[in-house]
């Protein structure tokens, strides 16, 4: 794991602190901040691998397209191969994915793109995805990642603007501002009582966002019911999703 320590400061007085962390499930050699990114040396299949990881939560591959996905170890294929007639797309990227394993594949065309499953060969190097058309595109690739923001224990203000920590204070309503989004998720609970959720999906009506099909991406405010005492909610937003937010 690597922790990090974030603190916000109004003036000479400490509002705010929180820890998190990441967690990788291969042991880290060195690492390193570059500017807005994590820089991670690792060893796999006997050869020493860097990775990057934005601290912003998008990959710099895909910045120049209309929508932000959360990929981790996100490639772009060095070639891409179409058999129209098997009706299956390989691609081959310079780097290798944990082989057999499935990950999630961005396909961009211009200013269109879409996110399909793709499944890792053998050699790790080429991955297999379904042909939708014929139309020429770029194939990037990667692994989706759980991304999620607890929130500090949240306390009433003064006319002053000073927290008020004294007596009993009861949470009723969080709302969420959000910009350009498709999918998220608010989650809490309450001392002890179980996990409760309030899922935001742009797709009016349904449940969840269908694999081959753009994301639609929305602006607006999404209300949570609470009822809690604040020193006691534990609130997280975030998603386990690759789609924007």
């Amino acid at each position: 794991r690597i922790y990090i320590y974030k603190t916000f400061w109004d003036g000479t007085e400490k509002r705010q602190s929180s820890w998190s962390y990441w967690e990788f499930d291969f042991p880290i050699s060195n690492m390193s901040m570059f500017k807005d990114r994590l820089l991670l040396v690792t060893q796999r299949g006997g050869n020493q691998v860097a990775f990057q990881i934005p601290l912003s939560n998008k990959s710099p591959l895909l910045t120049g397209l209309p929508s932000q996905y959360h990929l981790d170890f996100t490639l772009k294929a060095a070639d891409v191969t179409v058999d129209l007639d098997a009706g299956i797309t390989t691609a081959t990227f310079p780097l290798p994915f944990v082989p057999n394993t499935e990950v999630y594949c961005v396909l961009a065309a211009g200013q269109d793109s879409i996110i399909v499953p793709g499944q890792v060969g053998s050699d790790g190097y080429t991955v297999t995805i379904e042909t939708f058309s014929t139309v020429n595109y770029e194939v990037y690739a990667g692994y989706p990642f759980q991304s999620f923001v607890e929130l500090s224990h949240l306390l009433p203000k003064d006319q002053e603007g000073r927290s008020i920590t004294e007596g009993r204070t009861q949470l009723r309503r969080l709302s969420v501002e959000y910009k350009d989004s498709a999918q998220f998720d608010v989650r809490w609970t309450n001392g002890s009582r179980s996990e409760k959720r309030s899922p935001f999906l742009s797709y009016e009506g349904t449940d969840v966002i269908t694999l081959n099909t753009f994301p639609q991406l929305r602006s607006g405010t999404h209300e949570v019911k609470l009822r809690g005492r604040g020193d006691r909610l534990r609130i997280r937003i975030g998603s386990e999703q690759p789609y924007p937010y």
